[in-house]
């Protein structure tokens, strides 16, 4: 170990580390402790998966906590699942076992007499999530004090996953509200694999704070790669994930089930997809290969519409010594330890280079392993009746793209920036519920002045109260306090107005008093009656729609349900110039298969017949493509500028504009007039009629969810930079 650092640490936490036979300590651990030991400031440690990071933050805080005993919580650990926030306690229970630290975790799934234990008497270090923590607010205002009085330090894991999200917004208003009401000022320490930026990381954290960033900057993992490709005849239908309603299947689909099973059935790996309904598909599909082979399943479903029974044993079965394949989504994308993989899949392209390099990080994690990912991307068999922008494969640029990036160890820089009134709705009702009632500018100083809606003036603040009002949201009382509305009690009291996200309505499915998921529509009920969840095939006998409950039996039928729909996902710039790269280059990838290879040869012919690299707009027939090569936010806001201000019949899809009865002479034109007297971005926003994407967003004022929409999804400067290079 490093002797100097090790030094540092308390003779409890030494003689841990001695039991555990740790031979040294890591540079991450090494640079961590200095800084906590040897300065004041906040902290940003960028590491890759498995390197450590939790014990360079917990090391350097227990022991100080060991050294200076806190009345209450010594510490807070913030996590973004609840299976993260399991697996953590289990780490830091080992660390602390010879010490008197006590290690608590709290949220739906911890009894309530543990919960009454630590409230009446706090102390050591708090497990929690956003949502829990804004109940312990609303509803344990007394103990505050008591728990949180004395905090010196709050850990904030997967950082990346709260930046620029109502998630974040939340959680740094929370620790503002409680600066305020207790005057705690804890050092933050942020952790994360994979942070484009760990400045602006660090200022999203503690803006004028002072905040040290600890990178490590060793080699990464060695890489083995493979994008495997799977077209569709043209008499197939391609399979859109949101649009499968049935188990029915092709060839194609065939092929990629069987290639899924050949390649998976004898590893432990994740595979990981962007749609619900296709992880259920094809965990369908390879169950009933298996049945016909005869073979054994290994195969799994983890998501979460899937009840905590059935994700705990899904990662229960990860870490026995035998192969497992879980189809997942992003609930097994972050740390929770689901042992050693061997292999990671991802089916499509994924939705950003941050999740890639997270899901790629989930194997090869011990030293001198490999990490290992192959790509499964289906499109169909580029024809002239297709679309230009489909004979160009977008899944398939955009899957080598976000793989190239990944390679080049960039990914998204954090959005710190966003406008959100609909998570300052949530917190104002949560404020005054937590105080009881309190003066308009207070809570404009708690909430904005003090705390973290900063972009929000006074005159919109104001603006915002009135409306919330007006909706029976808050009142104002004679003497001047703001309290509680009708409606806003209902809203408060609501199990669900802790999280700022929606959860929607859902039936829970049940067997045998068994909880095995949920979906957020009743399926087919009339002569089919059946569904497929949790990789399994159910029989429909009784729909409870008072209760939201579905009673099944196992059944060989089946049929795919819905799920909550999701937001969509923006591609960054620098995605789509990597995606223009291969297209206009030469590149050949080597871990391209056969297929992939083919469908590069045949994009790049159609982008050279139509001189797509020469002239970004390309005429076929009545419709006009444009090819910005922009960002999805520039795109998004040269749309709207085309249809909504310019009166153009237009589309977007994922690389360009598609116009019905323009020309390319009348689109430059009208682009011209357009950048001379464009419009603002608010008064842009206001024409686009999907705005209110936030789960508060139905009580904002017409003109706010303009701002908001226009602060977090247009981008005006960079769209007439675009039209002005033209």
């Amino acid at each position: 170990m490093s002797s100097s650092a090790f030094l540092k640490l308390h003779p409890a936490i030494q003689e841990q580390l001695y039991s555990m036979n740790w031979g040294e300590l890591r540079p991450i651990q090494v640079e961590a402790i200095n800084k906590i030991f040897l300065s004041e400031d906040h902290l940003v440690i960028a590491a890759q998966t498995a390197s450590g990071k939790t014990e360079a933050a917990f090391l350097p805080l227990l022991s100080q906590l060991l050294s200076n005993p806190v009345s209450g919580l010594g510490a807070v650990y913030i996590g973004p699942l609840k299976a993260l926030i399991n697996d953590q306690f289990s780490r830091l229970e080992i660390l602390c076992q010879k010490s008197d630290i006590a290690v608590h975790r709290w949220h739906g799934d911890v009894s309530a007499a543990q919960k009454r234990k630590l409230v009446e008497d706090p102390s050591g270090v708090l497990l929690i999530t956003p949502e829990s923590m804004e109940s312990l607010l609303i509803n344990k205002t007394a103990k505050l004090a008591a728990m949180f009085g004395e905090t010196r330090f709050v850990v904030v894991d997967e950082l990346h996953s709260f930046i620029g999200n109502s998630r974040g917004q939340q959680l740094l208003s929370q620790w503002a509200r409680l600066r305020w009401a207790l005057k705690c000022a804890p050092r933050w320490v942020g952790l994360s694999a994979t942070l484009g930026d760990l400045q602006l990381a660090g200022k999203w954290m503690r803006p004028n704070e002072p905040v040290s960033l600890i990178e490590d900057l060793q080699e990464g993992r060695n890489v083995a790669l493979s994008l495997q490709g799977y077209l569709h005849p043209p008499t197939e239908i391609s399979r859109n994930p949101s649009k499968i309603i049935s188990p029915a299947t092709n060839a194609t689909d065939e092929k990629m089930a069987l290639d899924l099973f050949n390649q998976f059935k004898n590893e432990k790996a994740l595979i990981f997809g962007n749609s619900k309904q296709k992880l259920e598909y094809y965990a369908d599909q390879v169950r009933r290969i298996a049945q016909a082979q005869n073979h054994p399943n290994p195969f799994f479903v983890h998501h979460g519409s899937l009840a905590r029974s059935e994700r705990e044993d899904v990662e229960a079965a990860l870490h026995k010594d035998r192969p497992t394949a879980v189809f997942c989504s992003s609930t097994l994308e972050m740390g929770i330890d689901v042992g050693q993989l061997s292999l990671v899949g991802q089916l499509d392209a994924p939705h950003s280079v941050n999740s890639l390099v997270q899901r790629l990080g989930r194997s090869g994690r011990k030293s001198g392993d490999t990490a290992k990912l192959r790509v499964l991307i289906d499109e169909a068999t580029a024809t002239v009746q297709n679309s230009l922008d489909r004979r160009l494969y977008p899944r398939l640029l955009q899957a080598y793209a976000m793989i190239e990036l990944t390679l080049d160890k960039w990914c998204e820089p954090p959005n710190a920036e966003q406008l959100d009134f609909s998570t300052l709705i949530q917190q104002i009702l949560s404020l005054i519920a937590q105080t009881g009632g309190l003066p308009a500018i207070s809570v404009y100083h708690v909430l904005v002045t003090h705390g973290v809606f900063s972009k929000v003036n006074s005159s919109e603040f104001a603006f915002l109260l009135k409306a919330l009002g007006e909706k029976h949201l808050i009142e104002q009382m004679p003497e001047g306090d703001l309290i509680l509305g009708i409606d806003g009690e209902k809203l408060v009291r609501s199990f669900e107005f802790y999280a700022t996200f929606a959860s929607g309505d859902e039936y829970r499915v049940v067997h045998q008093g068994r909880h095995i998921g949920s979906v957020s529509a009743q399926p087919g009920t009339g002569g089919d009656g059946y569904l497929i969840l949790a990789g399994r095939r159910w029989k429909i006998l009784e729909v409870r729609e008072k209760e939201g409950i579905i009673m099944v039996l196992p059944a060989q039928s089946g049929k795919l349900p819905n799920f909550q729909g999701t937001m969509w996902f923006d591609l960054a710039p620098e995605v789509v110039l990597k995606a223009q790269e291969l297209l206009f280059g030469d590149h050949q990838p080597a871990y391209f298969n056969q297929t992939a290879r083919h469908m590069l040869s045949s994009l790049r012919q159609v982008a050279q017949d139509f001189g797509i690299q020469q002239n970004p707009f390309v005429l076929e027939g009545k419709k006009t493509y444009w090819f910005p090569w922009a960002g999805s936010r520039c795109q998004r806001t040269l749309m709207g500028m085309c249809k909504y201000w310019g009166g153009l019949d237009v589309t977007e899809e994922s690389f360009c504009l598609i116009f019905d009865g323009a020309s390319p002479v009348q689109i430059k034109d009208q682009l011209k007039s357009l950048a001379k007297q464009s419009p603002n971005p608010v008064e842009l926003a206001s024409l686009f009629p999907m705005k209110g994407l936030l789960k508060y967003d139905e009580f904002l004022p017409e003109d706010l969810l303009n701002r908001q929409f226009a602060a977090n999804h247009l981008n005006m400067l960079q769209a007439i930079e675009v039209i002005k290079h033209l």
